[in-house]
């Protein structure tokens, strides 16, 4: 892109948990919290270049692959349901759409940002939090 001067777009796939962790996700946690950082880093170096570099961080969604092997049984994804703010997971459709958001002149103003899309569950309480009110801290008579 430097090379033929036009400048471009480029989209980073990233996960959620790259911020907010989560078990058994050690490995690509880390690789996703540094594809966040070289999407942001990049996006200040390539900017005279006319390239922008943007990021989505897709929550869970419908297929077969993420049903198979992130919740395989009903109980366990009527839990990560409960997690989701909105309810539901997203469709692939609302994903792509996204994407091909930050990628259009429409967000050309746009270089170094991650549109989380995940129906509000990263929003302290993360896939498997359980729709309940945080609990009152009890205070210590003195």
């Amino acid at each position: 892109m430097i090379a033929r001067g036009s400048g471009g777009v480029i989209l980073n796939v990233l996960a959620t948990y790259a911020w907010t962790g989560g078990p058994g996700t050690v490995h690509s946690a880390c690789a996703k919290a540094g594809v966040l950082a070289m999407t942001r880093t990049l996006a200040v170096e390539w900017a005279r270049h006319g390239i922008r570099v943007v990021a989505v961080a897709p929550g869970p969604f419908d297929s077969k692959g993420a049903s198979d092997r992130l919740w395989p049984s009903a109980e366990l994804e009527a839990r990560v349901r409960r997690g989701i703010p909105l309810r539901r997971f997203a469709t692939r459709e609302e994903v792509a759409e996204a994407c091909a958001f930050l990628v259009s002149d429409a967000a050309s103003y746009v270089t170094g940002e991650c549109l989380t899309i995940d129906g509000g569950a990263w929003l302290g309480r993360g896939i498997l939090g359980e729709d309940e009110t945080i609990p009152k801290v009890r205070r210590r008579r003195d």
